[in-house]
Formats: C-alpha cells, structure tokens, sequence
C-alpha cells in the first residue's frame, strides 16, 4: 500500500504523527491531513497551564515546524471540518463542510472528542470549556478581569485550569461530582497531598455537588448547586472530560464502544479506516481502554502509519500521563486502577510514589515529584516483583533490583 491515498481526519497530536511517520517510513503516496481548527497541529498540554500563566501573550507550541508538511509532501487542510466518510468504490468518500468531497484508500480518524457540558447549561461567553487553542485564549482572557472563578470537576483539566486561575490571584472554588476530590488518581495518599496544596493556596473544593441551574447576569453567573448553595461568580469553566468524536467511524459503519474500538495497529472493524488517540479504544486484558493523554496520541498515530506501510507492529508503549499542579509534578504510568494491591513509598517533602501491583506483577505507579523513580519505573512496568511487595516501600534499593524487566 506504499502508493496508496491517505486522509488523516483531525489536524491533532495523533493525526500529525500518523502522516509524518507514513512519509519517514517510506510511503509514497497522497498523504492529506485535514483539520477543523485553523491553526497547524500544536501540542495541548500547555493550554491548561503556561498559555493560562504566561505574562506575555502566548504561541503555539507546534507538534512539527510549519514547514514540515510541506517539505514532506503533506497536503495541509486546515478549518475543514470533515462532516460524512463512507464506503466507496475501492476505499472512501469523505465530504467537508457538507459541500466538498474527496477520495481516499485509507482513512485514519484522528478527531479526539468534543468537552462535555452539563445539561441544561446556558450559552454564556463566561462559561468556558477548554479544549483547543482558541478555547485557551478565550479562557485566559477572561482570566485577566475575573476575580471569582468556579470550576466543575477536579480530573487533570480542571484541577490544572483550577492551579492557573489561583496563581492568576483569583478567589477559586471547584466543584466535584464525586464524594472524593480528584477521583482520576487512584492513590488516596497523592490526593490528600494535593489537596492539601490547594488549600494552602486558598482553592476551596466543594465535593457531592453538582449544577442545579446557571443564570447569567449583568455581574456575572448566579450558580444554584444541588445542596442549595447559591453561588456567585465571574467566570465557569467546565473540566468533566471529553466524549469521543466516533459519529464518523460509525457513518462508515465502524464498531465503537466509548471510542473507535481498535485493534493493537489501530485497525478498525472496517478495512482501510484506522482510529488513533484519545477517540480510539481498545481491548486489553478483558478491559475496555481509552487513554486521552499526549504520549499514547503520538504512538498510536505512529502504530496507524506502521500499519498502512505494512510493517510489523511495534508494542505500544507504556501509557504515561502527566499534570503540574502549582509547584507539584503528578506521574501516572501504567495502568494503576487494575491493581490488587498497592505499596506506598514516601521519601519525604511531599514527595510519594504508590506502586500498583496485580498477580505480582507490578502493573502501574502514581508518584508526586518523583521524576527518576517514574523514569526507572515505565522500563519495568509488567515486570515480576522479585521479593517481597513491601520491599517497594523501601527508598535505599534500585527498583530495577526489586522488579524484573518485562
């Protein structure tokens, strides 16, 4: 399939890895990479974080330079959004805009997904969700007038637009669904840590809670929760995560389930149409994964391309998430929620790794400013442990003499 036509639908951290791997391994055909935004593919960690607190008004961060696409023959399409792909004679038919059509061989969805909104949520320019590069701008803007911020979930996105907004000087409240802040982490020992933090920075979490009504005002929102606190603020944003963008795969009669349903080469159920980052899931170990984080985006666009070429699959790599909180890294590699067991090692200063550990396997870690043990660690993860679990706790021993390199 070395000549084959390729449109990448989703100008994103998966779709840009995908085309430039088909061209840096050899594929000499058409490559298209299409994208709804009007900006090159950029890399969105920092929306949440640097372009929120930067004093000076911030750029993109390019995923490749500008000029890569086309120096590697890469046809760029950008603020054309893909609105229909189906099965055509010999591959696909894709129309943009509901106006254009184009030809394919091969399809690779790349389209992440859309923020999710509670229901019954008026359309306030106060209220923000955080997803693309435009959506940071708006945010951060209004940042800069606000004083009272209130921010619905504490997952990464919300805990992190949460550190920003404080470290801006704005009085912030966040609001939890959920009966424990930070329900995404899995060890209670990180989160205690974390929340602690925030406290000590004024941030004030409301947990059990969620939206009864939202109503605008000339001052700002008025928010009625479910415990009948009434509360007023300047700006709303909204970090309850993503639904994946799979109406595409399912126009062209791909199966999905919370995702893109994959195989380990991005396969679809549909022959040519591929699915990599967060709208891709995939089976493994009996259990349904989808990752929405920036390290397994890039590999998985990298295993769709390997797969068009031809070539032997390369095993995933270790999923690996990330997020800064004030002064503190969060490190979660691994799969921690499928533990049996977990063992806590605690150096001191607030710094914790918690080992996560399945049939004597260690299986995932959630570690707070502990970069080395973390970059020990994702080389052993799925290793045997070697003696005793409780050995982990110890802070004297290599790990790579307590756990077997896979």
């Amino acid at each position: 399939m070395r000549d084959a036509s390729v449109v990448i639908v989703g100008a994103s951290t998966a779709g840009a890895a995908a085309a430039y791997t088909l061209r840096a391994v050899g594929h000499e055909g058409p490559i298209t990479l299409v994208g709804a935004e009007d900006t090159a593919p950029y890399e969105r960690p920092p929306l949440s974080k640097t372009v929120l607190t930067a004093a000076e008004e911030p750029e993109a961060v390019w995923l490749l330079p500008t000029d890569t696409y086309a120096s590697r023959d890469i046809t760029l399409r950008l603020g054309a959004p893909v609105t229909s792909v189906e099965l055509a004679s010999g591959g696909f038919s894709l129309t943009i805009e509901d106006r254009e059509q184009i030809a394919a061989d091969v399809v690779v969805l790349a389209t992440g997904g859309r923020a999710r909104r509670p229901a019954g949520l008026p359309e306030d320019p106060r209220i923000h969700v955080l997803r693309t590069w435009a959506d940071a701008r708006a945010l951060r803007a209004h940042m800069r007038t606000a004083h009272r911020a209130l921010v619905l979930g504490s997952g990464l996105i919300g805990a992190e637009c949460a550190a920003s907004a404080s470290a801006q000087g704005l009085d912030v409240e966040v609001l939890e669904m959920q009966t424990t802040p930070f329900p995404s982490i899995a060890s209670r020992a990180v989160r205690t840590t974390l929340l602690r933090t925030f406290a000590e920075h004024g941030v004030r979490f409301r947990t059990g809670v969620t939206v009864n009504n939202c109503t605008p005002t000339d001052d700002g929102l008025v928010v009625q929760l479910s415990d009948g606190t009434v509360l007023e603020v300047d700006l709303l944003v909204v970090g309850i995560g993503i639904e994946p963008a799979t109406e595409l795969a399912e126009r062209a009669g791909a199966a999905t389930e919370r995702g893109v349903l994959v195989d380990e080469s991005m396969r679809t159920s549909v022959p040519g149409l591929y699915a990599a980052g967060d709208v891709a899931s995939r089976r493994l170990g009996g259990r349904l994964i989808r990752h929405e984080h920036f390290a397994s985006a890039q590999a998985q666009g990298e295993a769709a391309a390997r797969a068009i070429a031809g070539l032997e699959p390369v095993p995933l790599p270790t999923p690996w998430a990330w997020s800064d909180q004030f002064s503190h890294r969060l490190e979660v590699p691994g799969e921690p929620d499928a533990a049996d067991y977990t063992r806590l090692r605690q150096p001191g200063d607030g710094q914790i790794v918690e080992f996560s550990i399945a049939d004597s396997r260690l299986v995932g870690l959630t570690a707070l400013d502990q970069p080395r043990v973390v970059r020990e660690a994702r080389r052993l993860i799925g290793g045997r442990l070697r003696g005793s679990a409780n050995d982990l706790e110890r802070t004297d021993v290599p790990l790579k003499q307590l756990v077997d390199a896979p």
